[in-house]
């Protein structure tokens, strides 16, 4: 019997296991613009002096504001949302912690927080300002 065939075979199954790993749950991969390529409520906007961006989360039953924040040129958002961390609120039972690092930083510490509505009743609006804008 020839080697060739089996070894063919283990070599296809192992490029096709290994093709969807690029995200493993649970691990964080990191802050990048785009996100993290999975559903984890993970977000990160980064500024450029062609795209500054604000980026305001409404309430969507009520139309209020919650929230809302100017990104400096050349800096990131990253925002992430813990569901019912504040379950004894009804009205925002989830709370946004964020972050503002200098763009392009793949690790940062999220030092502050806000409580939010539930994912089903908040929505992220992200606004180009006027550009080009510089670096202050």
């Amino acid at each position: 019997m020839s080697i060739v065939r089996p070894v063919a075979t283990l070599i296809v199954g192992t490029i096709a296991l290994c093709s969807g790993c690029g995200h493993v749950p649970g691990m964080n991969p990191g802050w990048s613009a785009g996100g993290d390529l999975a559903s984890n409520d993970r977000y990160t906007f980064v500024s450029t002096p062609h795209a500054p961006q604000t980026i305001t989360i409404i309430d969507t039953r009520s139309g209020e504001i919650i929230w809302s924040r100017d990104v400096p040129v050349g800096q990131q958002l990253n925002i992430r949302f813990v569901p019912e961390a504040n379950k004894d609120n009804p009205v925002r039972p989830d709370v946004m912690k964020y972050g503002v690092t200098e763009a392009g930083r793949r690790f940062a510490r999220l030092t502050d927080s806000i409580t939010v509505p539930a994912a089903d009743s908040r929505r992220i609006d992200v606004e180009l300002r006027q550009g080009p804008e510089f670096p202050r």
